[in-house]
């Protein structure tokens, strides 16, 4: 990801852009639950918390 927070409110973000992001939480989401299926549940926490410290950016921001 290139930027972590999208600035709409400043300039025109490109679909790739928005779908990059997309897909940042995507993968997050999927090594944290190929994590926890693995029993490594203190390291799919962590991916969860890196999920949510970008959720608390991004809503902060918007």
């Amino acid at each position: 990801m290139k930027r972590s927070i999208l600035p709409f409110e400043k300039e025109r973000i490109l679909k790739d852009e928005v779908l990059e992001h997309i897909k940042w939480y995507q993968d997050r989401v999927k090594e944290g639950y190929e994590l926890l299926e693995n029993g490594q549940k203190s390291e799919a926490r962590e991916k969860l918390r890196e999920i949510n410290k970008q959720l608390e950016k991004e809503n902060h921001h918007y």
